[in-house]
C-alpha cells in the first residue's frame, strides 16, 4: 500500500525535529539558511533562530536580485541580527546562460528549462560554502511543491548530493561555455574523497504550511514591510517576468498556475485572491504594462529580441510529466528509510573511472600529481615522501626494464622483499608490463618459497632491498631484477628510460593481476589467482562499506606484502588518495604510528593483545585506588554512567593518545578472532575496534564490523556481494563474485554443487545477524575420550589472565588438555622478585613459586570453562613463538603443528606426569 501524503509528512516532521537537534554545536554555525528575499526564506530564518534557538548563518546568492527582494533581505537580517554572507557570481556568465536556455527551451517551457539549471547553481553555492565552514545542515525556504517533485521532496537524496554531477549536459554539449564556467555547477567529485557533505532540507515540506498565513506572519513579525512586498508575485529571479511571458506565449498558460492551484485545493492559498490576481498578472505580462514592463527590461538586459525566445528540444523531465499525468507524488527516501539508523554525514567519492589496478593508480596520478603519495624512512631515519607523479615515474622505469627482459602479458613475476616502498613500485610495474604479481614471503622458509616458485613458474624475480633467499632464487636460474627499498633499480636500462604510460599496453579487466599464496598454516602453500576486475570491485565495495580514510589522511603499511589483506588496504588508500607510510620493522610500529598519526590502523590480534596488555600494565603506575577503579571501569557495561569510571576513562585515553597519536580512531583487526576482553580494553581507551573476517579464497572480506554498527565479540555482518551460510557441522560457507573457482595449477573446483566455498572456519550468526567465529575446523582437538574441542575459545579464555601473553592448547589423541604458555612482562617482573638472583630465565619461570603464581591466575579466569576444557598441566616458555622457527606465519598466525613439533619434549613430559590424573589448575 502506497504511503499517504499525511503519513509521509509526519515522517518528515519527526526526522526534521531530530535533525534540528542533532546539528547543534558541530561547527561555528548549526545551519546555513538560503535567504532569497521571498517570504518563505525570511520566515524560515526566523523560525530556526527564534523557535529552535539555532546558531544560523544567512546566505544569499546575488545575480541582479530585484530591489523588493533586497529590501526584504536587509530588513530580516537587521531585525534578527544574524550573520549574513552574500555571494555574487560572474554576472556575464549568467546572462550568457540565460540567453542560451531561453533560445533553446525544452518543450515544457521557459520556467522549467531555466529553473532546472539555475536553482541547482544556487543550491551548489550554498553547499560549497557550508562544506568550507563545516556546517552540517543547509536549509531552504522551498514551499510544498518547490522545487520540482522529481528533484526533491523534503530533502535532496544522498545519492543526488554525493554521487551526481549537476553540470547540465546541454551546456556542455553546446560548446559555448568554458571549463571554468562549467565548474560553477555542483559536482561532489570536485571535493577530496572523505569530504562530509551536509544534508540539504526544505523544512516547510514537514511543517504545516499556508501561503496566506506565511504572508501575514512575516508582516506581523516585521520581517517584511507589508503584504505587497511579501506577495509571491515578487520573485528574486531577475528574469522571472520574462520567463512567464515566454510560457504564456508558447504554452498558453502561466507556469506557476499548477503550483498555486494545488495550494488552493489544499487550503494553503486564498482562492478568492488568486481568482482575480491570476488573470490580472497574466494581462500585465502579455501587455507588458505595470509590473509587466519587466519583460522588456529583461530582454534589454540580456540583449535579446522577443523572436529569440524559442522551444527547440523535447523535455528532459519525462518522468516528471508521467508522474503528473498519474497524479502521483514521487517519494524521496531519507537516510533513516534506507538504513534504519539516525542520519549520518555522507562522504563524497569519485566516480569509478577505472577498471584495473593500473587505471586506479593512473587516475590518482592525473588527479593529484603533486600530492604526497608514499612515505618512507630515509637512510638517516627521517621521513621522506614521493608525490604521485614521482611514484609513477619509478613504476614506469621498472616496467621498462621488465619489458626489456622479455616480460610480456600473462607472464608471472615474483616479488620478494620486506614491506617497503619498493614492493609497491614493483607491484605496479609488473601490472604495467601486463604481467602477474606473485608475492613471496620474505619470512618464509626456503622450502615454502621453493614451493611457491615451482607452482607459479615466474619468468623473473624482483628483489626489494636485501633478500635472504637470494641463493635459492639464483639456483633456479631465474632472471633477477634487484631494486633498492625505494624501488630504484641499479640497472642503467631503468635509469635511462624515457618511457611514459602511453608506451605500455594496459591490462584488461579480465586479465589475472596477482596470485596470492596461503601462509601454509595447515600444509603446503596454495595459490589463488585474482583478476584486475576482482581487485577493483573489491576495493570499491570496501570503500563504500568501510568509509574510514580520506584524501588528507595517513595510513601505515606494515603487514607482509605477499598477503592479500595489506595490499587491499594499500589499494583502498590509493583509491582515496591517502598517503601510505611504510614500516618494515613491526617492533617500530608504535613509534611510526605516533609520528604519522593515521586515522585507521590495520592490525592483527597479537598486536592488539600486546597493546591492551600495555594499557593494563600502565594502570599499576596509578595510585592503588585509581588503579582498582580503572580496572573495574574497563569491565563495566556502561562506564560513562559512573563518575569515577568516567574519570578513569579520561586518564587512560590521555595516555593512549600519547602511545598511538591523537588522530587514530579505528583499529581494524583480522586474520584471527580477538578476545572480548582485549576489545573492551581498547574501546575503553578510546579506539573503535572493527573486527573483520576474510579468507584468501575470496578477495572481498566475508564479514566486517562497520563504523556505524559494530558489535564486540563478532566480525559483523557479511558484505553485500557475499552470500554466507552455516553448514550442518558449523562450517562457514561463502559464495560471491570474489571467490576463486580452483587453486592455481589445479583443475578441481573448490566450490560445492551450490557454488559455495567451505572456509574451514567454524561459526554461527547471533540474534543480530552478526557472524561469530569459533575456530578452525582442522584445529579441532579430538581427545582419547571421544570429545571434540576447539582450542581457540579455550585459549581466548586463558588469555584473559594478565600473566598470559600467548598460549596454545594441545590434547589431540590424549585424555586431557595441556598448555604451552608465553608469559607476559607482568609475570616475568613478578617472578624476578620470587627467585634468587642469578636464576636462569627458564628455571625461574617454571620454579614452584612461579607455577603457583600462574596457577592461581589461570584459576581466576577459567570459571566459564567446563571441567574437560580446563588445563590439566602447563609449561611456561622462556621465549615467544618464533617466526624464524616457522612457529608463526609472517602475519603472526600460529602454526600449531610446528609448535607441537618444537615443544614435543615438553608435551611428552607433561603427559607422562602422574599429576595428570586430575586437572591441576583448578584442583
Amino acid at each position: 500500500m502506497a504511503e499517504s501524503a499525511e503519513v509521509r509528512r509526519e515522517r518528515y516532521k519527526a526526522d526534521l525535529e531530530k535533525t534540528l537537534q542533532d546539528c547543534r554545536g558541530k561547527a561555528e554555525y548549526d545551519v546555513l539558511v538560503n535567504l532569497s528575499g521571498g517570504k518563505d526564506s525570511c520566515l524560515l530564518l526566523h523560525k530556526l533562530k527564534h523557535d529552535y534557538g539555532l546558531n544560523v548563518l544567512a546566505f544569499t546568492t546575488d545575480i541582479n536580485i530585484p530591489d523588493v527582494a533586497w529590501t526584504n533581505i536587509r530588513r530580516t537580517v537587521d531585525l534578527l541580527d544574524v550573520p549574513h554572507v552574500t555571494y555574487r557570481p560572474p554576472v556575464e556568465f549568467y546572462k550568457k546562460m540565460f540567453r542560451f536556455l531561453l533560445s533553446h527551451q525544452e518543450s515544457r517551457g521557459a520556467v522549467r528549462t531555466v529553473c532546472y539549471v539555475c536553482a541547482p547553481l544556487f543550491e551548489g553555492y550554498s553547499l560549497r560554502f557550508a562544506i568550507e565552514k563545516g556546517i552540517p545542515l543547509v536549509a531552504a525556504g522551498y514551499a510544498p511543491g518547490q522545487p520540482e517533485p522529481d528533484r526533491m521532496e523534503y530533502e535532496f537524496s544522498r545519492e543526488l548530493l554525493c554521487n551526481h554531477d549537476w553540470t547540465p549536459p546541454e551546456l556542455v554539449q553546446s560548446g559555448q561555455f568554458s571549463d571554468h564556467e562549467l565548474k560553477l555547477f555542483w559536482n561532489p567529485h570536485d571535493f577530496p574523497e572523505g569530504t562530509e557533505i551536509p544534508r540539504y532540507i526544505a523544512p516547510f515540506h514537514a511543517w504545516d504550511y499556508s501561503q496566506e498565513e506565511a504572508m501575514d506572519l512575516v508582516v506581523e513579525l516585521g520581517l517584511i514591510k507589508n503584504k505587497k512586498s511579501a506577495n509571491p508575485i515578487h520573485s528574486n529571479c531577475p528574469i522571472n517576468w520574462l520567463l512567464m511571458y515566454s510560457d504564456l506565449k508558447h504554452l498558453g498558460f502561466n507556469p506557476y498556475a499548477p503550483e498555486f492551484s494545488k495550494l488552493i485545493r489544499e487550503g494553503k492559498a486564498n482562492r478568492t485572491y488568486w481568482r482575480f490576481a491570476g488573470p490580472l498578472v497574466n494581462a500585465m505580462i502579455r501587455q507588458k504594462v505595470l509590473l509587466g514592463r519587466n519583460v522588456a527590461k529583461s530582454l534589454s538586459w540580456l540583449n535579446m529580441k522577443e523572436d529569440d525566445l524559442a522551444i527547440t528540444r523535447e523535455s528532459q523531465g519525462a518522468e516528471y510529466a508521467e508522474q503528473l499525468s498519474r497524479n502521483q507524488e514521487p517519494q524521496v527516501m531519507t537516510w533513516e528509510d534506507v538504513t534504519g539508523k539516525p542520519s549520518e554525514p555522507c562522504k563524497s567519492r569519485s566516480p569509478r573511472a577505472w577498471k584495473t589496478t593500473v587505471e586506479l593508480m593512473l587516475d590518482r596520478i592525473r588527479t593529484n600529481p603533486d600530492t604526497p603519495s608514499f612515505g618512507y624512512r630515509s637512510e638517516t631515519g627521517e621521513w621522506a615522501s614521493l608525490t604521485w607523479s614521482q611514484f609513477g615515474q619509478r613504476c614506469i622505469a621498472l616496467a621498462g626494464e621488465l619489458r626489456s627482459l622479455g616480460i610480456k602479458k600473462g607472464d608471472c613475476v615474483a616479488v620478494h622483499g620486506a614491506t617497503e616502498l619498493g614492493w609497491t613500485v614493483a607491484e605496479v610495474a609488473v601490472h604495467l608490463a601486463g604481467a602477474i604479481v606473485v608475492g613471496l614471503d620474505v619470512n618464509g622458509c626456503d622450502q615454502s618459497i621453493a614451493s611457491v616458485i615451482d607452482l607459479s613458474r615466474p619468468r623473473a624475480v624482483i628483489t626489494v632491498g636485501s633478500s635472504p633467499s637470494l641463493q635459492l632464487i639464483s639456483d633456479r636460474k631465474l632472471q633477477l631484477v634487484a631494486v633498492d627499498r625505494c624501488g630504484i633499480s641499479g640497472s642503467k636500462k631503468s635509469v635511462e628510460t624515457e618511457l611514459s604510460f602511453e608506451d605500455f599496453e594496459l591490462p584488461n579487466p579480465s586479465d589475472d593481476a596477482s596470485i596470492i599464496f596461503t601462509s601454509g598454516t595447515t600444509g603446503d602453500p596454495k595459490g589463488m589467482s585474482y583478476t584486475h576486475k576482482q581487485f577493483v570491485d573489491a576495493v570499491e565495495e570496501i570503500s563504500q562499506e568501510f568509509p574510514l580514510v580520506g584524501q588528507d589522511d595517513a595510513t601505515v603499511c606494515w603487514l607482509p606484502m605477499n598477503h592479500l589483506f595489506q595490499r587491499m588496504m594499500n589499494l583502498l588508500s590509493m583509491r582515496q588518495g591517502a598517503q601510505i607510510y611504510f614500516e618494515p620493522d613491526h617492533t617500530k610500529l608504535l613509534e611510526t604510528v605516533q609520528q604519522v598519526e593515521p586515522v585507521v590502523l590495520v592490525a592483527v590480534p597479537r598486536l592488539l593483545e600486546k597493546l591492551a596488555d600495555g594499557i593494563e600494565s600502565s594502570l599499576d603506575n596509578l595510585p592503588s585506588i585509581a588503579s582498582a577503579v580503572a580496572r573495574r571501569a574497563i569491565n563495566a557495561p556502561s562506564p560513562r554512567q559512573n563518575p569515577m569510571h568516567r574519570l578513569a576513562q579520561t586518564i587512560i585515553r590521555r595516555r593512549a593518545k600519547r602511545v598511538l597519536g591523537g588522530k587514530l580512531k579505528y583499529l581494524v583487526c583480522g586474520s584471527a578472532p580477538l578476545s572480548v576482553k582485549t576489545a573492551q580494553t581498547l574501546e575503553f581507551a578510546g579506539w573503535e575496534i572493527l573486527e573483520a573476517y576474510g579468507v584468501s579464497e575470496n578477495i572481498v572480506p566475508v564479514s566486517v564490523n562497520r563504523p556505524s554498527g559494530r558489535k564486540v565479540g563478532t566480525v559483523g555482518q557479511p558484505l553485500p556481494s557475499n552470500e554466507v551460510k552455516i553448514a550442518a557441522d558449523g562450517e562457514i560457507l561463502v559464495k560471491g563474485p570474489g571467490s576463486i573457482k580452483h587453486y592455481w595449477g589445479q583443475s578441481e573446483s573448490v566450490l560445492n554443487d551450490e557454488g559455495f566455498f567451505a572456509t574451514g572456519d567454524l561459526g554461527f550468526f547471533d540474534d543480530d545477524g552478526c557472524l561469530v567465529i569459533n575456530g578452525r575446523k582442522d584445529s579441532q582437538i579430538k581427545t582419547s575420550t571421544g570429545r571434540k574441542l576447539l582450542p581457540e575459545p579455550i585459549e581466548q579464555t586463558y588469555k584473559q589472565s594478565r600473566y598470559v601473553s600467548d598460549i596454545t592448547v594441545h590434547g589431540q589423541g590424549r585424555k586431557c588438555l595441556v598448555g604451552l604458555i608465553v608469559p607476559s612482562t607482568d609475570f616475568i617482573d613478578a617472578v624476578d622478585d620470587l627467585v634468587p638472583a642469578g636464576t636462569s630465565r627458564s628455571d625461574a619461570l617454571n620454579s614452584e613459586a612461579a607455577r603457583l603464581l600462574m596457577k592461581d591466575s589461570l584459576a581466576d579466569v577459567e570459571s566459564s570453562l567446563e571441567q574437560h576444557e580446563r588445563l590439566a598441566d602447563f609449561r611456561i616458555l622462556p621465549q615467544p613463538f618464533r617466526l624464524d622457527r616457522s612457529e608463526i606465519t609472517s602475519s603472526l598466525k600460529k602454526r600449531r603443528s610446528q609448535i607441537e613439533s618444537s615443544y614435543i619434549n615438553e608435551l611428552d613430559a607433561m603427559y607422562g606426569s602422574a599429576s595428570l590424573q586430575q586437572p591441576v589448575v583448578s584442583a
